[in-house]
């Protein structure tokens, strides 16, 4: 990725005008090669063309991405579908980073209805936001604390060949999380 293209920090996105205030909106290219999105080939032939517009964070100022995007028509597995971006999730008009802006934001005490009005989104939206950023640091700290346990239980599990015995297993990692 070209550093000029750094501050989006979204992989495969140039940008290519900027205008705007507040919001500020950036038209965006992307540069790599569109693959399908059900078996990841690259042998896909593009249909249409449209313009997807896609809400984000840049330094604590919201912007305004948009970009073409195309719907593609897979040769190897046969199937129809829209393109997807990295960063992007599907169907979401609002990149990772905006989301978890939200996140911050009404984690430090902001409300859901002033965050909606800020964001232009309905206040379903930003709690929908909210709960996917709050079980994806849950999960996260889950699985630091089963790793501190495995790592605490394999330093006083030592057979006597001195090899070391599995007391954990990742099933019940999983189990835990």
């Amino acid at each position: 990725m070209p550093r000029c293209d750094l501050i989006l920090n979204l992989p495969g996105f140039s940008i290519a005008k900027v205008s705007g205030y507040q919001p500020l909106l950036l038209d965006v290219v992307y540069t790599r090669l569109p693959r399908c999105g059900h078996c990841n080939s690259k042998s896909v032939r593009k249909k249409s063309a449209y313009v997807r517009t896609v809400a984000h964070e840049l330094g604590h100022r919201r912007s305004v991405l948009r970009f073409k995007a195309y719907k593609l028509y897979c040769k190897s597995c046969q199937r129809y579908g829209n393109q997807q971006f990295p960063g992007i999730n599907k169907h979401q008009r609002a990149t990772w980073r905006a989301q978890a802006a939200v996140f911050h934001d009404h984690t430090r005490g902001v409300s859901q209805k002033d965050l909606a009005q800020q964001y232009k989104k309905g206040k379903a939206t930003i709690e929908r936001w909210y709960q996917r950023h709050y079980q994806e640091q849950n999960k996260e700290l889950l699985i630091d604390l089963a790793l501190l346990f495995l790592e605490l239980m394999s330093i006083s599990l030592v057979n006597e060949k001195g090899l070391l015995q599995p007391f954990v297993t990742l099933e019940s990692i999983k189990y835990l999380m």
